[in-house]
């Protein structure tokens, strides 16, 4: 395995657990504004990628489909919540629901930014090796797999 492929891989993983991380705590984070305890009662409000780890789906998974050059997949422990906690049961589901998927795209909105900022100073940036793999790698990356989830988890599944 090559220096290049191994920095190509930390990227990913550097532009991955984030993704996966925010949407979570999105979603605790709205069932909480709306009146649900549980996510915060069991630690899951937090930004610390370790309260969210699923061993298979975030570690195995995504792990097995970059050696095997696939496109990366994986998933977070979900956030539990009880919708008998909200006043009105439906417009609860809906907004815990979409507050995932809207923050995934806030994020990838984020890194478009940001590439569109970077792009003036180009000839400094891309000085260094970690500016180039930053701004071709990482963001693009970054990017992509927050799309990547807010369309997936859109995909109406009861």
């Amino acid at each position: 395995m090559n220096l290049q492929l191994i920095a190509s891989y930390v990227c990913i993983i550097l532009a991955f657990v984030p993704a996966i991380v925010f949407h979570e705590v999105a979603h605790g984070f709205m069932a909480w504004k709306l009146g649900d305890p549980t996510a915060k009662a069991m630690g899951r409000l937090s930004v610390n990628p370790l309260k969210h780890i699923d061993t298979f789906g975030t570690v195995i998974l995504p792990l097995f489909l970059m050696v095997m050059n696939l496109p990366v997949f994986g998933y977070a422990k979900p956030v539990l919540y009880n919708p008998l906690y909200f006043k009105d049961k439906r417009k609860g589901d809906f907004f815990v629901g979409i507050a995932g998927p809207l923050a995934n795209f806030v994020m990838a909105f984020i890194g478009a930014l940001v590439m569109n900022l970077l792009w003036p100073l180009a000839s400094t940036f891309f000085a260094s090796d970690i500016g180039v793999y930053f701004y071709f790698v990482f963001l693009p990356e970054f990017i992509l797999i927050n799309l990547y989830l807010m369309f997936f988890n859109l995909i109406p599944i009861p």
